[in-house]
C-alpha cells in the first residue's frame, strides 16, 4: 500500500486541502539551518499541528543540532 505525505504546508488551507485530498501524512518544517519559505516558527507549526484530524500523521521536518534540541522541538510543535 502507498502512502502519501505533503510537506511544507504554512497555511491552514494547504493543510485542509492536503487532508481532502487524502494525504496519509501532512508535513511542517521547522527548526533547519537553511533559507526556506516554508519554515515555521515553533508556535504557528504547533497551532496548524493541532489541526490535524484523526487518521492523517504529523510530521516534524527538522534539522536540529543536537538529538535532546530535536526532542525539545517535537515537545513544543
Amino acid at each position: 500500500m502507498t502512502r502519501t505525505k505533503i510537506c511544507g504546508l504554512t497555511r491552514e488551507d494547504d493543510l485542509d486541502r492536503a487532508v481532502a485530498a487524502g494525504a496519509d501524512m501532512v508535513g511542517f518544517v521547522c527548526g533547519v539551518p537553511i533559507e526556506t519559505p516554508r519554515e515555521l516558527a515553533p508556535d504557528r507549526a504547533a497551532t496548524l499541528v493541532e489541526r490535524v484530524p484523526e487518521g492523517v500523521t504529523s510530521v516534524l521536518v527538522t534539522m536540529p543540532e543536537t538529538p535532546e534540541a530535536g526532542a525539545d522541538l517535537a515537545e513544543r510543535v
